[in-house]
């Protein structure tokens, strides 16, 4: 976790994915099916960026988004299955388990999406905001 979180705090290396025109809610953009998701309408938060990397041999796609204060947030999602988190302060929203860290000056959520790894990280953003970004959508996946 500590070194997706490193990587959500790095610099792009690419563009930013574009919305998917199919999912509006959605960037086109996945790991293995598990998409980015689009914040720029509902959120002011707007795609400025992606890196890839290999850490201990799973693929880490990052898309970086911005608001108009100039913030600026990471979104990490690992291939592969997700590994035991431990550490920081559990918070429950809509039956998903988000783990809430710091790493290097920065608020770090982290939790799973299918069974993939996803952290979201940004300097001078609050963990409440990081959050409502994490959990956004997660009442239309998971209510029964």
């Amino acid at each position: 976790v500590q070194q997706a979180a490193a990587l959500t705090l790095s610099p792009a290396t690419m563009a930013a994915p574009v919305e998917d025109e199919a999912h509006r809610a959605q960037l086109a953009a996945s790991v293995d099916g598990v998409p980015f998701p689009y914040w720029k309408e509902r959120f002011g938060w707007r795609g400025s960026g992606t890196r890839s990397d290999r850490l201990a041999g799973r693929s880490v796609t990052t898309v970086f988004y911005s608001n108009a204060e100039g913030r600026r947030i990471g979104y990490a999602i690992a291939s592969g299955h997700a590994p035991t988190t431990r550490g920081g302060t559990v918070i429950r929203r809509w039956g998903v388990s988000y783990r809430v860290l710091s790493h290097d000056g920065a608020i770090v959520v982290t939790w799973q999406r299918a069974g993939h790894l996803c952290v979201v990280s940004g300097r001078g953003v609050s963990a409440r905001t990081l959050l409502s970004l994490a959990s956004w959508g997660s009442e239309r996946r998971h209510s029964a």
